[in-house]
């Protein structure tokens, strides 16, 4: 049996050699946003994180993803301007209609 630091070794020499290599589509990007070093803590309630993750399920992203989507758009608006008013409509639009699928759904 190979020794645990042999086989690591092997494994970050493949690594090196392989950096430009593309994922086959059995292969899963666990930290696609590595690059992202700082976190931000957002208190929702039970009721808001559920309408958060249920948008997101519908979009097929998770909820951090949306979360950092919406404020990226809001942040990319024009200085002074404020948020893209036919943007904040078709979310708010959106939002009614998840709203609408989840209520029936119970």
């Amino acid at each position: 049996m190979a020794d645990i630091s042999d086989v690591l070794r092997d494994e970050a020499e493949h690594a090196e050699q392989n950096k430009d290599a593309v994922p086959g589509d059995d292969s899963t990007i666990t930290r696609p946003g590595r690059d992202r070093a700082k976190v931000l803590s957002v208190r929702l309630n039970a009721a808001e994180y559920e309408r958060l993750a249920a948008k997101a399920a519908l979009s097929g992203v998770g909820p951090s993803t949306l979360a950092r989507t919406c404020i990226l758009r809001a942040l990319d608006q024009t200085e002074g301007q404020g948020l893209d008013e036919s943007w904040m409509a078709s979310v708010s639009q959106r939002l009614s209609d998840l709203e609408d699928r989840v209520g029936s759904a119970s």
